[in-house]
């Protein structure tokens, strides 16, 4: 009777205990994502990717973190200037990326950002790197597509993707449109599960669809 006493009392400590730890790691999160979508600056974009990067230090089964922590720090290239300072925040978000993939494999969003990520990677050096890079982008845009085709990340990034090889090849591309066109109307109509999943993309969506009206 008394093991069988300690055994419901140990139990009851690790249920207990669990939930502390997750209701921490969400309460985290959650003031993470709000100094996300607050940060204007560079510097704020870097601050909001160390912070879900101490996150996942903490929260080792869990993707999310290292998935907004590349997804700021890829945010965050764009407003260099410097090729090599480019190469290194991408180097670190792909380490954040690859990180969220051991966690969760066969990922749709994850492979969203990985393709994202390819995509940062070649934009240093188009000239250079378009040829190699192109193809991986494309495979990985293709295969989050076919992953989730209801995934409206999956359709926005390739039709940024379609939009410039359109621009570099001074073509029109209708296909481009018709992806922001879905991926707009699927964000519109997007429930996450839960607070702490993603649901960018209207901005990309929205600035591609302007240029469809022309």
């Amino acid at each position: 009777m008394k093991t069988l006493t300690t055994t419901i009392i140990l139990i009851m400590v690790t249920v207990f205990s669990l939930s502390a730890q997750d209701g921490a790691y969400e309460r985290a999160m959650k003031k993470a994502l709000t100094e996300m979508e607050d940060a204007q600056s560079p510097d704020a974009m870097l601050a909001a990717a160390n912070t879900f990067e101490r996150i996942g230090q903490k929260a080792t089964d869990e993707y999310l973190p290292s998935y907004y922590a590349a997804l700021n720090l890829l945010n965050y290239n764009w407003t260099l200037q410097d090729p090599a300072k480019r190469d290194e925040v991408i180097e670190r978000a792909m380490e954040q990326v690859k990180k969220a993939q051991a966690i969760s494999p066969n990922n749709d969003e994850v492979e969203v950002l990985y393709g994202y990520a390819l995509m940062a990677k070649m934009t240093v050096d188009p000239m250079n790197r378009a040829q190699s890079y192109s193809p991986q982008i494309m495979q990985s845009f293709g295969k989050a597509m076919a992953m989730n085709p209801e995934n409206p990340r999956a359709k926005v990034m390739m039709a940024q993707m379609e939009k410039g090889t359109a621009q570099f090849m001074g073509t029109d591309s209708p296909r481009a449109c018709e992806l922001a066109r879905q991926s707009a109307e699927l964000l519109k109509n997007e429930k996450p599960s839960d607070e702490l999943q993603p649901s960018w993309g209207m901005d990309s969506a929205q600035e591609i669809l302007e240029g469809c009206n022309h």
